[in-house]
């Protein structure tokens, strides 16, 4: 790639014969890399290149004599100083000649963040065409330092494009490969580039379907490999020796694919991040890689959330954080950790001094569980824990008052679900005795009809306020409301489903009289029933009775709201008449001759008893 590289620099400059003296491509002015023959389109023929021999460039930008060929027996200085000035050749303008030479349109999002120190390519619709340029440009590049390519359809040929120029950059810092479809070649080719690669600290690899079958690609980047030198001795060396944060999330790794990256982090020393979620991890696996957690002494930071560790993963789990110093934070949420479970694993976290967070929710802990956990770590007093996350697991007013009196001696923080308020008291509640809903709405219209002595015309006229001879479901909640008798919604939808029978959204007299006569008969029939058992209806007369309740308590209001009525009426024609203090003076001397008649009755009984 970088003899196609300094082709693009050849073009780029002024046209000038194949033998250039002191192109000066790596700033040494040697005048060995005189013949630039290969063109760019041999970048997909020539894709595995060997950089290594070729050593680390010093300069990039870089910069090359425009006309270099000049005759130095001329004596014009102005024309000497022209013809060695220098051109900047940036990313940008490689990128733009790359494009040209693959026929290509240039992307406007890269070009517009080629000086920037992060570019974000992200959803971008490239292809592996598109992506071939924009690896050509980033060979020399020592600017951009994050590269973000998720989410755009590369595939195995996109992704070798970028392995091969991570030969030879070394300064991306930085790289998203999240859903780019790499498959296995991808994979392998940027397997192979990472352990020569001496840059890279981030790697994200997430939504890339990767199975058990491609784990060993993933572990060969993050295990401790070893070689003999040449006196014998066998030598120790990290794949990518500064990979520190490996995210691997929503694949499928399994439980295959879960004891091949166990056993690299085993050896693992300078990873210190590694996210797991959504892999399938289940038993098995999850037993591996608590085992491989017991003798990785690197790792700060592990996400294995919404996998199935259950009993026996969170048993190996609780082992190995009892011998383990590195780890800070692990993520275990939904991860089918019930009651027991969970008394494994508290034994594990509580004799743990490096964990300051741990996430445990939507677990099926229970609440008694989450009140266990919270006590044991207010028992372990050398605990670090700085936060724990119990999301969506609901808790009761002994966790809150154990999670304060934690709180009050050392800073913790606690995400928990809702609190649940007890009835643990004895509290009084009124009885509702006008309650309808166990009986059939129709049956309670028509029985209230008969006990508040109303005839079915009566009853529908008042409903029909409008005078249009049909009732609404809104005329018939007014009416009810009229009569004061307590029907719930759905208890007037089931009346309008029984009434209206021709379905229009409108009851007629017609099909009320109808409803009236199959309740009667309905009514007619219960009675008969229990007249042949010798003993009455108590459906029945349970019912009258709550509507004589009703109609009473009904008929109250009416005359207690007729007499108020009644007496504002009469305190307003007072008012007009202009007697309203000559009625708070008769009304005066009424009391007074109330108390003296009371006083007297009274001094009479004591004359009495003498």
């Amino acid at each position: 790639m970088m003899d196609r590289e300094k082709t693009f620099l050849t073009e780029i400059g002024e046209d000038k014969p194949a033998s250039r003296r002191g192109s000066d491509f790596d700033g040494s002015g040697s005048s060995d890399d005189d013949d630039f023959a290969d063109d760019v389109s041999d970048f997909d023929e020539n894709h595995n290149s060997d950089f290594r021999r070729r050593g680390r460039r010093k300069s990039t930008p870089f910069e090359f004599d425009i006309d270099a060929d000049f005759n130095f027996d001329q004596d014009d200085e102005e024309d000497i100083r022209r013809r060695s000035k220098k051109r900047k050749i940036t990313t940008e303008i490689v990128y733009s000649k790359a494009c040209e030479n693959c026929r290509l349109p240039p992307c406007g999002a890269f070009r517009d963040q080629a000086t920037k120190v992060s570019v974000c390519l992200r959803g971008m619709h490239l292809g592996p065409k598109e992506i071939k340029p924009i690896a050509i440009a980033l060979v020399k590049d020592r600017t951009i330092v994050e590269l973000d390519l998720s989410d755009n359809n590369m595939g195995p040929m996109g992704v070798m494009y970028i392995a091969e120029m991570m030969q030879a950059n070394r300064y991306l810092l930085e790289l998203n490969l999240s859903q780019t479809n790499p498959r296995r070649s991808g994979l392998n080719a940027l397997a192979e580039t990472l352990r020569l690669n001496n840059s890279i600290r981030l790697l994200k690899l997430e939504e890339n379907d990767i199975d058990h079958t491609d784990a060993s690609h993933i572990a060969s980047i993050i295990k401790v490999g070893a070689y003999k030198s040449k006196g014998g001795a066998c030598v120790l060396f990290q794949s990518c020796p500064k990979l520190q944060e490996l995210y691997l999330g929503h694949n499928r790794l399994g439980a295959a694919g879960g004891k091949v990256i166990a056993e690299a982090l085993i050896t693992s020393t300078g990873l210190r991040t590694l996210d797991l979620q959504w892999n399938h991890l289940r038993r098995e696996s999850a037993v591996e890689l608590s085992k491989a957690l017991a003798k990785n002494q690197g790792l700060k930071l592990l996400n294995v959330a919404w996998n199935g560790f259950a009993k026996e993963g969170c048993l190996a789990l609780a082992k190995a954080l009892k011998v383990n110093t590195s780890l800070q934070e692990l993520d275990l949420t939904c991860n089918r950790i019930d009651y027991q479970s969970l008394s494994f694993l508290a034994h594990g976290l509580v004799l743990n001094k490096g964990l300051q967070t741990v996430k445990l929710g939507h677990n099926p802990m229970t609440t008694e569980g989450a009140n266990q956990l919270l006590k044991a770590i207010a028992d372990c007093k050398e605990s670090n824990l700085r936060e724990l996350s119990l999301e969506d697991i609901a808790v009761d007013r002994e966790f809150m008052e154990t999670m304060k009196a934690i709180q009050d001696t050392r800073n913790l923080k606690v995400i928990h679900g809702h609190e649940m308020k007890l009835a643990t008291g004895s509290v009084s509640r009124d009885h509702d005795g006008t309650s309808l809903q166990r009986w059939e709405p129709t049956l309670v219209l028509f029985e209230y009809m008969k006990m508040d002595n109303l005839r079915l015309i009566d009853m529908f006229k008042s409903f029909d306020v409008k005078k249009r001879d049909k009732l609404s479901r809104s005329n018939i909640k007014d009416g009810i409301n009229t009569l004061k008798i307590p029907f719930t919604e759905h208890m007037l939808d089931e009346i309008m489903e029984k009434l209206d029978v021709n379905k229009d959204g409108v009851i007629d007299l017609e099909e009320m009289m109808k409803g009236a006569k199959e309740m009667s008969r309905y009514v007619n029939q219960r009675t008969l029933k229990a007249k042949a058992k010798k003993r009455e209806d108590m459906g029945l007369v349970t019912l009258r009775q709550t509507l004589k309740k009703i109609i009473k308590k009904r008929q109250e209001e009416q005359d207690q709201a007729a007499q108020n009525a009644s007496k504002d009426r009469r305190n307003s024609m007072m008012a007009q008449s202009g007697l309203p203090a000559l009625a708070g003076i008769v009304r005066k001397m009424q009391i007074k001759e109330g108390n003296r008649s009371q006083c007297a009755r009274s001094r009479c009984g004591r004359g009495g008893r003498r």
